[in-house]
C-alpha cells in the first residue's frame, strides 16, 4: 500500500501526520520528497481538458478524492438554481431574440 499526498512544509518544520484507518499498524518507511516546479504549477491552458495531457493528468491524480470529506449533496438543486439565474436558456447564443440555425 502506498499513500502519497502533497503537503506544505511550515518555517518550524513540524508536521502532524494522521494514517489513514486502513494502513495497518506497525513499521512504516515515511519517504519526503520535494515538489518540483512541474507538480507545483497549475495545469498550462493548453493541457487543461486533455486527457492524452501528462500536466492534466497529473492534475487529476493530485485532485483525486479531495471531495471524500465534503461532498456535494444538493449538486442537481445547485445546478438548476445556476440555471435560473442565465437570462436566457442558451448560453452559447448572446441574443436570445436570434435561434441557432444548424
Amino acid at each position: 500500500m502506498s499513500v502519497t499526498q502533497t503537503v506544505e512544509i511550515p518555517a518550524n518544520h513540524r508536521l502532524t501526520i494522521e494514517v489513514p484507518p486502513e494502513v495497518p499498524a506497525g513499521s512504516a518507511i515515511l519517504t519526503f520528497t520535494p515538489a518540483t516546479v512541474r507538480e507545483k504549477a497549475a495545469v498550462p491552458l493548453e493541457a487543461r481538458g486533455q486527457s492524452n495531457s501528462d500536466d492534466f493528468r497529473h492534475a487529476l491524480r493530485r485532485a483525486y478524492g479531495a471531495w471524500v470529506a465534503n461532498p456535494w449533496e444538493n449538486c442537481i438543486e445547485d445546478i438548476r438554481a445556476i440555471r435560473g439565474e442565465w437570462s436566457h436558456r442558451d448560453p452559447w447564443n448572446p441574443d436570445p431574440a436570434k435561434r441557432h440555425r444548424d
